[in-house]
């Protein structure tokens, strides 16, 4: 029996990112494009609610402000929100802190804690009654435990439990008013496009940045791209650090990811993504 129920959706846009990988495929990262409008109607029909309030996407950016235009800011995070940005009121984006280290590798700051206090903070207010999370870290447990302890369900939303950790498997067999929903046995109405991609190794943040930025442009039927406009792109408002930004290229070259028309990376080649 649908219910009169009102729904939140916290989303931490990486953790959805790294599960939403092709089923039973060698590929270990897919590029997609979310139909958010399918997915979310087809999530609230399958807890048996009527409609949601909002959906709060979590991601980082370079100083932790959201960019003049999010949905330009890199390929992936824009195949994951679609045409929300644009037309969704519904669809809020709630940014953390994007930081470089000193061994070239960009790291989230504060998405996490920002998730467990929003819903911590929504279920006590009461501005819902369920909670929809598409995260299974660890770090989500004390704000799972605090929904359920305020009297609100929540349910984490996955694929096959891909990520789930084995501490939020233990709450969901306890019950409580905590449910698991496998996004598997929605279908596929809301994936609007896939690419399936090769992966051999473990990718940085910034290597994996690049590599989708240049599937982006294979899927546009764009093969060779200037190097320069590349890394312009992907690290746009990055502060500067210690690394060359060409080292992600010339990474990825070495493993025969992506291959380049001149004898050295630079800003004179052109790149492309090895099909």
């Amino acid at each position: 029996m649908v219910s009169v129920k009102s729904v939140r959706f916290f989303v931490d846009s990486q953790n959805f990112l790294r599960c939403f990988w092709p089923e039973n495929s060698s590929a270990q990262f897919a590029l997609r494009e979310v139909n958010w409008g399918l997915l979310t109607k087809a999530i609230v029909e399958k807890i048996g609610a009527t409609s949601y309030n909002t959906v709060n996407f979590y991601e980082a950016f370079p100083g932790g402000e959201l960019p003049k235009d999010p949905s330009t800011y890199r390929p992936g995070f824009a195949q994951l929100v679609g045409k929300e940005l644009q037309s969704n009121p519904k669809f809020l984006i709630r940014p953390g802190s994007l930081k470089m280290n000193d061994y070239g590798r960009l790291s989230e700051k504060g998405i996490d804690t920002t998730i467990v206090v929003d819903m911590t903070r929504g279920a006590i207010l009461g501005e819902y009654d369920v909670a929809v999370l598409f995260s299974g870290d660890l770090d989500m447990k004390p704000g799972v435990i605090e929904v359920l302890r305020s009297g609100r369900e929540c349910v984490i939303c996955g694929w096959n439990q891909r990520g789930l950790s084995y501490e939020l498997k233990k709450l969901i067999q306890q019950g409580n008013g905590l449910t698991y929903l496998d996004l598997t046995t929605l279908g596929t109405a809301f994936i609007t496009r896939v690419s399936s991609l090769k992966k051999n190794r473990e990718l940085s943040s910034g290597e994996f940045a690049v590599y989708l930025l240049l599937a982006d442009y294979h899927n546009q039927g764009i093969n060779w791209v200037p190097a320069q406009d590349v890394v312009s792109s992907t690290f746009r408002g990055m502060p500067p650090g210690p690394m060359n930004r060409y080292s992600f290229l010339r990474n990825l070259a070495t493993n025969n990811l992506i291959e380049t028309d001149f004898f050295q990376m630079g800003p004179q080649a052109n790149v492309r993504l090895v099909a």
